[in-house]
């Protein structure tokens, strides 16, 4: 639940500068579903 609730706040101020743990998290998954296919 506290991921969905920050999820939407991140979404919600995703003006701001993203943070380097947030660019990490992204391209994890972006690397696992690339190796999926």
């Amino acid at each position: 639940m506290r991921l969905f609730k920050t999820d939407r706040n991140r979404i919600k101020v995703g003006i701001e500068p993203t943070p380097l743990i947030d660019v990490m998290f992204l391209l994890t998954i972006f690397f696992m579903l690339t190796s999926t296919i």
